[in-house]
């Protein structure tokens, strides 16, 4: 880090339910040296990448919706999977789980598109899948923990996933229960999901100064 003006502003900040204060050592028309630049670079690359995977993600649950709903009428003509119950025993078929690639994305442009949209230091809310993805990378890490407690959670009930997908919550018809589910967690483990997340953070800071570029990945075979 620079050296820390005697005047420098600071920023009131709570790691670990601690309530702390940080300089703020960058300011407007400073310039940046090679590893400043560096890490804005990639902080910017991470705050795109993760509006991308929240633009993805609900993409992804609109498709399995209409899935379920053509799959429901009658004139669902897609891929499907087999239904099992806990014997293993197959008792039915359904429309196969959507994944990413069957969005059939030019995935270059649009998260291109993102970028473009992207303005650092704003935040930036949409309806997202299972939630509100915001601008901070740790809400929507959080949020995707969440998210992956509430599947074990089902798991450990018996209790399919894609289910919850389908079913949509009675007081709020936009969003599945499976959202209502994740954000029910995070409510409930918020807490413990900020001091997981951040801490996870902190130790990816440690590899800041490593360029991507000065990675010896050897060459393909």
């Amino acid at each position: 880090m620079p050296t820390i003006p005697a005047d420098a502003p600071t920023g009131n900040y709570k790691f670990y339910d601690q309530s702390v204060t940080l300089p703020h050592v960058f300011a407007p028309g400073q310039t940046l040296d090679d590893n400043v630049a560096r890490y804005l670079n990639q902080a910017v690359a991470t705050s795109v990448g993760n509006r991308f995977g929240a633009k993805i993600r609900k993409a992804v649950e609109e498709l399995n919706s209409k899935r379920a709903a053509d799959f429901k009428a009658g004139t669902y003509t897609g891929p499907l999977e087999d239904v099992t119950n806990a014997k293993g025993e197959v008792k039915g078929q359904r429309p196969a789980t959507a994944t990413a690639a069957d969005l059939g994305w030019d995935f270059q442009a649009e998260i291109t598109a993102v970028f473009t949209d992207f303005e650092p230091g704003v935040s930036q809310r949409g309806g997202g899948a299972g939630g509100t993805p915001s601008g901070d990378p740790v809400a929507n890490e959080m949020r995707r923990l969440a998210g992956v407690a509430v599947k074990d959670l089902y798991k450990a009930k018996g209790i399919k996933y894609k289910d919850m997908l389908d079913a949509k919550d009675p007081a709020n018809p936009d969003q599945s229960m499976y959202a209502k589910h994740t954000s029910a967690y995070l409510e409930a483990k918020g807490e413990q999901l900020r001091a997981i997340v951040e801490a996870q953070f902190a130790a990816m800071k440690t590899m800041e100064s490593v360029a991507d570029a000065d990675l010896d990945l050897g060459e393909a075979a």
